[in-house]
């Protein structure tokens, strides 16, 4: 029994520009197809109907040019005497490398079942290489002739089926048929694709041996494509479109520029992994295997300008276009007025989507300390998570806090590893390995990722001058003593400044944090009292005092009662204006609480 799978692959730079073009009203367009085989032979698969009609007064009509054999048909096509030519894949890959046919393009394809496996795709090795079972590629070099096409999808499924991955477990690297047997008989890699039916190539045959074939990787022995040169296709791009919308089963563009017109008001609402189907015969289920991606760290961002609030707005759509993880919400602060809260996958995520902001769209930015996703569990059983600290409920009623753990892989010069072991202890981190390469040393450590997210990789680069590398990964979520930290700056709580702290480190970075707001916060008219606190309870304070006239400078003597009738005017006019006065924090108190760790 006969059956058909359509190939599907990623769109790539090329050829098509498919907007739904109508039919020109010029002459229509000739087709001439060649036909070497009768009806009910593999080409036929790529054809709605098992006879093909011709279809007059359209954009194009068709006529059947009868050939002979497959190199009757290449040559045929290398001279311009036919248009289209319907290929088993082997012939293709014949086409391009004997013919010398490099302009020639694959426009539709479909898998074809039931042929012999000698004339299937087949998979090489040298028949003195070490490589006996499929397992033996691992640390190898493979060869693809692109990502998407048959031989890619069919290489990847069978080495995935033994538990590799291209760029981990294997080299993947694309390599254009012709030069595939050169690049293996020279040991530049270690398996090819067979670009033509094995016994075909005496060299080959000589040389090398299947390791396996396509059939064994996903099921299906042949692919049969539509064919036509670049040329033709430019000139003709209307009449194709119209001739392989009314006539092929299914269509896949190879190289093609295109684009999908849909009813979309929202680009949000279009997410990566998204499977579209037919409206007519739609699919029972999505494709599997794809994951929306999840924020690891959030950052708030607010403009420095309440006016550029949509023009961040905008920005931050236009960035979400070519980079599906970020994702971003409105919210409002007491202190900063309007702004988004960001989601990140990391660190450095966070850092170069907050640059793109700045460079590429001239915008002045406030960004909010980093925070993790807290998973807290209420004493009503309930479970909720918590992206801002300002969204941690009442003490009272919590009755656990989890906290996100990484495993840590620490590259470092054996000479700086004291000073590294001593960060990671001080970040309450748990030693996994320490291992020694020469004069390197990988320490791999376990660590709470909210005291990586603030100031880790500043201090971890100070520590070694530079030369350690540090790459992480969430391993699970572990029950941690945390605390809210709140900073009040003259009796109001600044939301921006906000925190999640292990209680053992918290009065320490509330001191910390109000030394550095005291220097940063300009005077005022009336004094500012800076305050952190935990809850209802105050664990430091800092006053940054007024600025004061000397009200007594006109008093040249006289009763020391007049000297102390203006001192307390003074006093109780600066107690009013301490009650109705604000006071603007500037964008360097924010960025202090990055960097609580560098003294």
């Amino acid at each position: 029994m006969r059956f058909w799978k359509l190939i599907i692959a990623g769109l790539a730079a090329g050829v098509f520009a498919f907007t739904g073009i109508t039919a020109a009203s010029a002459a229509p367009v000739k087709l001439r197809i060649a036909w070497i085989v009768p009806a009910g032979d593999a080409p036929l698969a790529l054809f709605k109907v098992p006879g093909i009609a011709r279809h007059e007064g359209k954009s194009y009509t068709l006529d059947f040019v009868h050939m002979t054999s497959t190199p009757a048909m290449i040559t045929a096509l290398a001279a311009g005497e036919i248009d289209l030519v319907p290929f088993a894949y082997s012939s293709f890959a014949l086409a391009v490398e004997n013919a010398r046919l490099t302009d020639l393009r694959i426009i539709a394809d479909v898998f074809q079942d039931g042929v012999d496996d000698h004339y299937t795709t087949q998979f090489m090795v040298l028949k003195d290489s070490p490589i006996k079972t499929i397992a033996d590629l691992k640390g190898k070099v493979v060869t693809s002739n692109g990502a998407g096409s048959a031989v890619d999808i069919a290489l990847r499924a069978m080495l995935k089926k033994h538990g590799m991955v291209a760029g981990r477990d294997y080299t993947l690297i694309e390599s254009a048929f012709p030069n595939m047997k050169a690049e293996l008989l020279s040991h530049k890699v270690d398996l090819i694709t067979g670009v033509q039916p094995f016994s075909e190539d005496p060299q080959l045959r000589a040389a090398a041996r299947t390791l396996f074939t396509q059939k064994q990787a996903i099921g299906v022995s042949q692919m049969i494509v539509m064919c036509a040169r670049e040329a033709f296709i430019k000139k003709n791009r209307a009449a194709l479109v119209d001739f392989l919308e009314d006539n092929l089963r299914e269509l896949h563009w190879y190289h093609e520029a295109a684009h999908h017109a849909g009813a979309i008001k929202t680009v949000a609402d279009c997410k990566i992994g998204d499977t579209i189907t037919d409206d007519k015969r739609p699919t029972a289920e999505p494709l599997p295997g794809f994951k929306p991606a999840q924020p690891v760290v959030f950052c708030g961002l607010f403009p420095v300008d309440a006016a550029d609030f949509e023009a961040l707005r905008a920005a931050m759509g236009r960035l979400r276009l070519n980079d599906a993880s970020f994702q971003f919400e409105p919210e409002t602060s007491a202190a900063l007025g309007f702004g988004f809260r960001c989601g990140f996958l990391g660190l450095l995520h966070l850092e170069i989507i907050r640059e793109r902001l700045v460079r590429e769209f001239d915008l002045d930015l406030i960004a909010t300390a980093p925070s993790v996703i807290y998973r807290v569990a209420l004493r009503t059983g309930k479970e909720v998570e918590v992206h801002n600290p300002v969204d941690m409920p009442d003490p009272t009623v919590i009755e656990r806090i989890d906290e996100p753990w990484i495993e840590a892989t620490i590259m470092v010069p054996d000479g700086y590893l004291g000073q590294v072991l001593k960060l990671c202890e001080e970040k309450r981190g748990e030693q996994v390995n320490l291992t020694y390469t020469g004069n390197r040393v990988m320490v791999v450590y376990h660590l709470p990722l909210n005291e990586v997210v603030f100031d880790f990789y500043d201090r971890l680069k100070s520590a070694s001058r530079g030369y350690a590398s540090f790459d992480y990964h969430v391993i699970e979520y572990r029950p941690g003593d945390l605390v809210k930290l709140t900073i009040m700056v003259n009796g109001e709580p600044v939301d921006a400044l906000a925190a999640i702290v292990h209680r053992g480190r918290v009065e320490q970075r509330g001191r910390q944090l109000c030394e550095r707001l005291k220097d940063l916060i300009p005077r005022q008219l009336f004094r500012i009292a800076i305050q952190a606190a935990i809850g209802g309870r105050v664990i430091a304070r800092e006053t940054v005092s007024a600025m004061r006239k000397d009200v007594l400078a006109k008093c040249y003597g006289g009763d020391v009662s007049r000297k102390r009738k203006l001192l307390e005017k003074q006093k109780a006019g600066k107690k009013r204006m301490r009650q109705v006065g604000n006071v603007d924090i500037p964008q360097e108190a924010f960025l202090a609480a990055l960097k609580m760790g560098e003294e």
